[in-house]
Formats: C-alpha cells, sequence, structure tokens
C-alpha cells in the first residue's frame, strides 16, 4: 500500500524518475506502438492517418490490442507526475499547481479507461453512441491543458527561482505550441478555402497534398510536444520540494 500511495502521490527521486522511469516506460510505449502500426492493413502513414485509427478493432483488427495498450501504459506512465509536479510547483503557483494537477489526473484517468475499453472493458460504444469518442475528446483535451496549465507554473517558477528570461521561456515552448497552432491553422485553412478533400486520410498522399494541411501530422507532433513537456518538467524541476506560497 505505501508504494501504491508513493506511486499517485508523486514521492518519488528524482533520478528515479527521469533515469529509469521515464525511459523504460517509453521504450515500452513506443514498441506497442509500432507494433500496432506494423500491424495496420496495408501500412500505416503516421503523417495522413491519424492516431486513432490504430485502435479502431474494425480498421486494425490484429493492431487494435497493442494501441489500446500502449494508451494504458502511456496513462499510468503520466501518473506519478501529478503529485511530482505538485509538490514542486505549489510554492511558487499553487492555485495553478492545483488546477493542473486537477486536469491532467482526469485526463488521464480517462485515458486509461480509452485504453481499457479496447482491451477488457465492456465496449463503451455499446452504452451510448459516440461514447468512446466523446470520452477520448475529453481525455485528450483534459491532459493537454492539463500539461499547459503545469507548464505555465515551471515557467513561473524558472523566471522567479532560476531567473530565466521570458524569451527563454517561451523558446521553450514552442516545443508543444506550435504543432497545436499548425493543427488549428490547417483545419481553419481548410474550412475556410474552397476543396473537396474531405476529412485527413492515407488518400491524401497519392493526392499530393502537402504534409502541412494534414491534422494526422501535427496530432502526432502535439503528442510529442505534450511528452516533451513532461520530461523537460522532470528534469528542470528541483528534485526538493518548496515551501507553500501564493499565486
Amino acid at each position: 500500500m505505501r508504494y501504491l500511495f508513493s506511486f499517485f502521490h508523486g514521492d518519488w527521486p528524482k533520478w528515479f524518475l527521469v533515469g529509469v522511469w521515464g525511459p523504460v516506460m517509453s521504450l515500452v510505449v513506443v514498441f506497442l506502438f509500432a507494433a500496432s502500426a506494423n500491424c495496420f492493413p496495408g501500412g500505416y502513414d503516421w503523417r495522413f492517418d491519424v492516431m486513432c485509427r490504430l485502435g479502431y478493432a474494425h480498421v486494425n483488427p490484429d493492431g487494435s490490442g497493442y494501441w489500446a495498450a500502449a494508451l494504458v501504459f502511456t496513462c499510468l506512465m503520466g501518473a506519478p507526475c501529478c503529485g511530482y509536479f505538485y509538490r514542486r510547483l505549489a510554492a511558487t503557483s499553487p492555485r495553478t499547481a492545483v488546477t493542473a494537477r486537477a486536469l491532467l489526473g482526469f485526463g488521464l484517468f480517462l485515458g486509461v479507461v480509452i485504453g481499457l475499453d479496447g482491451l477488457i472493458l465492456p465496449k463503451l460504444n455499446g452504452i451510448a453512441h459516440k461514447l468512446h469518442e466523446t470520452v477520448a475528446t475529453l481525455a485528450f483535451a483534459a491532459i493537454f491543458f492539463g500539461v499547459l496549465t503545469f507548464w505555465s507554473a515551471m515557467t513561473k517558477w524558472l523566471r522567479i527561482k532560476r531567473g530565466w528570461t521570458s524569451a527563454a521561456c517561451s523558446a521553450l515552448s514552442l516545443f508543444v505550441l506550435v504543432p497545436m497552432a499548425g493543427a488549428m491553422i490547417s483545419q481553419a485553412y481548410l474550412f475556410f478555402v474552397p476543396n473537396d478533400l474531405g476529412w485527413v486520410g492515407p488518400d491524401w498522399s497519392e493526392k499530393g497534398v502537402p504534409v502541412y494541411l494534414s491534422f494526422a501530422f501535427w496530432e502526432w507532433l502535439a503528442i510529442g510536444g505534450v511528452y516533451f513537456c513532461l520530461y523537460v518538467m522532470a528534469a528542470l524541476l528541483p528534485a526538493a520540494e518548496g515551501r507553500s506560497g501564493h499565486d
């Protein structure tokens, strides 16, 4: 029970979280995603195929289980970060840290539910129409905004405790902001500019559609950006906790 509490409370040494837990679990997740993509009928082109298609059993019957397991591992991998980051950022941004912990924890929980839905749980769509997609959207949004909120608190900590300039913090933030901006701009372009492309799909590659218009391309980069944020925060934040403070 003590180890279970330590897992969710984030009461881990920094060397273990950054040097062992992160790398080992990341390799497991990458292997599972690669296995799912390898089973995808006709080959999987990540530039023009959204991630969720890997998890649809009717689209990827042999690889959807790998995708579901990867999602479960990804969300479990991030669970200790909720408490770990909170305990180190509450000193300079208590309210922001509380909000970030709640958002990220809720998103990770929903992510585990979505993953288990593809493995052992009764199908969510059998309970209510489009319930799987709805929960998946909520999970992604909560995880993304939870990470962004933690990131905001960390940049404040870097300025106050480490003397970073606003320009340096902004430059570091581009790794996650650029993919999201690309996704929004590309989709806005397709919405307002007349075209007959429809939703992104593997046929876009054959049509010669530029990759920067593909939501799938930006989606994968955004996922990479979120992981980058989590790992960089774990690496930059101190091993010891700070004292309580005010926003």
